[in-house]
C-alpha cells in the first residue's frame, strides 16, 4: 500500500514541484494510460483506491473511477483531499479542496479539480541521510564530449547517493554505469562507479528551465575509499 507524506514538510521537497499545467497534464496521462493505482486520503485513516479515467483541460477537471473500494464507503467527506500515486520509480502527490460525484445514477464517477501544483517524490530503499549545507559534498565525472562535471550531492545511503544535474547535461539512462566518478567528502576524496537507478526531470517555471535529479548505486569502489565513505556515514548518523 501506498503512504501518504506529510504535507506540512512539503516545503523540503519544493525543488521537485511541478506547477506548469502542459507538465501536470502529461504526468496525469501517464498515470491514466499507465492505469496506476490512485489512493485518496480524506483523513489518516485507510485511503480509498480508484483509478484515473479522464482528464479535461479544458474544464480544468479530472475524473476518477467508482471502484468496489469507494462503495464500500458509506459517506465521502468531498473537502481536503490528498491524491497520492505510485508512480514508475517515484511517487506523484497533490492537493484538492474539494471532490464532487457526477450526477449520472448509481456508481457514478468522482469529479476533482486540475491540481495548480504536485510534487514527484523519490523513492529510497535504504535510509538517505541528508548532506549539510556546509559540507559541500560533490562529484566530479566526464560526460561523452568530454567536458567534466561537478554536481552536488542531494544525500548519501549505505550504498548510493542522490546528484542534481541542474542542466540535465547527464544522458545516461536507468542500468547504465557512469565510469572514473570522484566524490569529495569532509573524509576525503573517493573514486568509484555510478549505477544510473533512477532520474526525472522538474520543470522550474520561474526560471524556464530544467534540472534533474538522479538516484545512483556506488560500485567498484576499493577498501580504503570504502572506509572514508563509511566513516563520513557514521559522522552523519551521529
Amino acid at each position: 500500500m501506498t503512504s501518504l507524506v506529510n504535507f506540512s514538510k512539503l516545503c523540503d521537497y519544493e525543488e521537485f514541484r511541478i506547477a506548469q499545467k502542459e507538465h501536470i497534464s502529461l504526468m496525469l496521462s501517464e498515470v491514466q494510460r499507465l492505469a496506476s493505482p490512485v489512493y485518496l486520503y480524506f483523513s489518516a485513516e485507510r485511503p480509498l483506491q480508484s483509478r484515473l479515467i479522464r482528464i479535461d483541460n479544458e474544464n480544468n477537471s479530472v475524473v476518477l473511477a467508482h471502484t468496489d473500494d469507494i462503495e464500500n464507503v458509506r459517506r465521502i467527506i468531498a473537502s481536503g483531499v490528498f491524491v497520492v500515486v505510485d508512480h514508475m520509480h517515484t511517487q506523484i502527490q497533490f492537493h484538492v479542496d474539494g471532490l464532487a460525484q457526477l450526477i449520472d445514477g448509481e456508481g457514478s464517477d468522482y469529479l476533482l479539480s486540475l491540481p495548480d501544483k504536485l510534487y514527484l517524490i523519490q523513492r529510497r530503499e535504504s535510509l538517505r541521510r541528508p548532506i549539510p549545507e556546509e559540507d559541500q559534498a560533490c562529484c566530479r565525472l566526464e560526460i561523452a564530449t568530454g567536458k567534466s562535471l561537478e554536481l552536488p550531492v542531494l544525500d548519501l545511503s549505505d550504498d548510493g547517493l542522490a546528484l542534481m544535474d541542474s542542466e540535465c547535461a547527464l544522458s545516461q539512462s536507468r542500468g547504465e554505469t557512469i565510469a572514473d566518478v570522484y566524490i569529495s567528502l569532509p573524509t576525503g576524496r573517493l573514486r568509484c562507479e555510478l549505477e544510473i537507478l533512477n532520474s526525472f526531470s522538474i520543470y522550474l517555471a520561474n526560471e524556464h528551465r530544467q534540472i534533474c535529479r538522479l538516484g545512483c548505486r556506488i560500485k567498484g569502489m576499493n577498501n580504503l575509499d570504502s572506509q572514508l565513505y563509511v566513516q563520513y556515514i557514521k559522522q552523519l548518523d551521529a
